[in-house]
């Protein structure tokens, strides 16, 4: 489990962000990633500044967004996506530092779409999606890339939740956006160092 920084969700505004895109007329992919990215950037900022860990922003602001879709159970996909892409805007990553920061961010969405008793199914296709649309930043191709996002998803379910880790194996039995990519818990190529 992250260690928290000590901010409650609420009190982050990355969750006024994300409840924007959602309640706004612009494409809640579009308006998540933007509202992602810039608390993302700010957020690193302020961890470099304070010696704060990167990946416990990271956590608490995709927890704090991930939050904000329980009022808004139908846009889930298309916001996580968002917030998946927004992440990597934000910190500007590539290669093998990126796909640390796919595994935080998998991490971090279904450990909170567990806590909020989310739709896992969606949770995932919002990851899997994000990993895609992101698979150049990650140094990977799209199917490796949604690959390494299910197998981080897979693992936390595992370890949270026998019966949520059935749902995350059921809901990547399905191509998404055209891609197939098989689904087990991580291994030594996909874990991150």
């Amino acid at each position: 489990m992250v260690p928290k920084t000590g901010m409650k969700n609420e009190e982050l505004p990355i969750r006024d962000g994300i409840l924007q895109a959602l309640r706004g007329t612009g494409g809640i992919f579009t308006e998540s990633s933007e509202a992602t990215a810039r608390a993302v950037d700010r957020g690193i900022f302020e961890a470099e500044r304070t010696g704060a860990s990167m990946a416990d922003t990271i956590h608490e602001l995709v927890c704090s967004a991930v939050s904000a879709l329980s009022e808004f159970r139908e846009d889930t996909a298309a916001a996580i996506q968002g917030i998946t892409v927004g992440v990597f805007r934000g910190t500007r990553e590539f290669g093998p530092a990126a796909r640390r920061t796919l595994f935080h961010v998998s991490r971090s969405v279904i450990q909170e779409t567990l806590s909020l008793q989310g739709d896992l199914h969606q949770a995932l296709r919002g990851l899997v999606k994000g990993a895609i649309y992101s698979a150049r930043d990650l140094g990977m191709d799209e199917t490796a890339a949604a690959a390494a996002a299910a197998a981080y998803a897979l693992d936390v379910a595992e370890e949270f939740n026998p019966d949520a880790a059935e749902q995350i194996r059921a809901a990547g039995a399905v191509a998404i956006d055209g891609v197939r990519f098989p689904i087990h818990g991580c291994t030594q190529d996909l874990a991150p160092s």
